[in-house]
């Protein structure tokens, strides 16, 4: 007979596979990945933040007043990945997203966020708070996990 993988080892999982890719960012100082995942388990698109195809990856990520005019945000990319197939969907991610992002969820019809809890800096510079209290507003099922460092 074979065991049930329950909802938090899948979330364990797919979180493990937005840490790995959020190392391929060329951001230095903070990679982010996402992961679109159906209701059958099955990847939908994945991203990291980066520049857009055709944008060198030069000393510009250096400069954040102009990487953050530029940089794709790793939600914004999985979802134009996804091609419309977003809808009733969870999307993964190594931190949690930005207000901007948590708009972007909303209007591709994501059903459900699941991130790892980042690190102080990152909360506190992308809004964590304003973040949790607008996917509320939102409608959006949220899973946080704490870091595991």
């Amino acid at each position: 007979m074979t065991q049930q993988t329950s909802q938090q080892e899948w979330d364990a999982r797919w979180l493990q596979v937005t840490a790995l890719m959020s190392t391929w960012s060329k951001d230095p100082r903070c990679g982010v990945a996402a992961c679109i995942v159906n209701e059958d388990k099955q990847l939908v698109s994945t991203a990291y933040n980066g520049f857009p195809k055709g944008a060198s990856d030069d000393e510009r990520l250096h400069y954040r007043s102009q990487k953050l005019k530029m940089i794709l945000h790793a939600e914004e990319t999985a979802i134009m990945n996804a091609k419309g197939k977003a809808e009733s969907c969870t999307i993964y991610i190594n931190k949690h997203p930005c207000l901007h992002c948590c708009s972007v969820i909303a209007q591709a019809g994501i059903k459900r966020v699941v991130f790892e809890e980042p690190e102080k800096e990152f909360k506190i510079r992308w809004g964590f708070e304003e973040s949790i209290n607008y996917l509320k507003e939102l409608g959006i099922k949220i899973s946080g996990y704490k870091r595991s460092d």
